[in-house]
């Protein structure tokens, strides 16, 4: 943040913070004025990434870039990429480029609906969604029999453990016995 301070460079954040001089409160009303549909909620802020977006497309450039921010896997990231394709749709609906770099997967889909039978991994796989959750869900049904099959066999190791105990007390007793020892009745 140094550097950022240094440089003389905004900062954008949600309230107004001493000791650092170059921040800027985010115009959050703002933003959501200009780029919400009139009457909606329009949720789209759920990123950093998005938040960036949202205000350069109020800014009205001619380009805005995105590097870095595919959103390819992750929980997180479910929730926050359609935002992402929203305000991407939304730019280039309001004549801004948008260029999000030829490797980036973030505007990209591995189908076309009607035109294949569904998404694959890679075509020459035929490795679909529905492929792998079946997959999935025979393997949790096996490791689960697996592990009833692992706790079958505790439970009987330490069912033998109980009577090993049990049989080297009695050998000790009879081998005590025989050396002469008397075992109170």
């Amino acid at each position: 943040m140094n550097y950022l301070i240094e440089k003389n460079l905004p900062i954008y954040v949600r309230e107004p913070l001493e000791g650092l001089p170059t921040h800027l409160v985010y115009p959050q009303a703002d933003v959501l004025r200009d780029l919400a549909p009139e009457g909606s909620e329009c949720d789209f802020l759920t990123s950093s990434i998005a938040f960036m977006t949202a205000l350069a497309i109020c800014q009205k450039p001619d380009v805005i870039g995105i590097w870095g921010s595919d959103m390819a896997a992750g929980d997180e990231y479910d929730y926050q990429r359609p935002a992402m394709l929203y305000l991407i749709g939304l730019a280039r609906g309001r004549d801004i480029e948008v260029y999000v770099p030829p490797q980036s997967v973030l505007t990209k889909a591995n189908f076309v609906y009607g035109a294949k039978a569904g998404p694959a991994i890679a075509p020459a796989t035929g490795i679909t969604e529905a492929i792998l959750v079946k997959r999935l869900e025979k393997y949790h049904a096996d490791r689960e029999a697996t592990q009833g099959r692992i706790n079958a066999e505790i439970n009987r190791m330490n069912t033998l453990d109980g009577a090993i105990g049990e049989a080297e007390q009695l050998l000790e007793m009879v081998r005590f016995h025989n050396r002469g020892g008397v075992i109170p009745s």
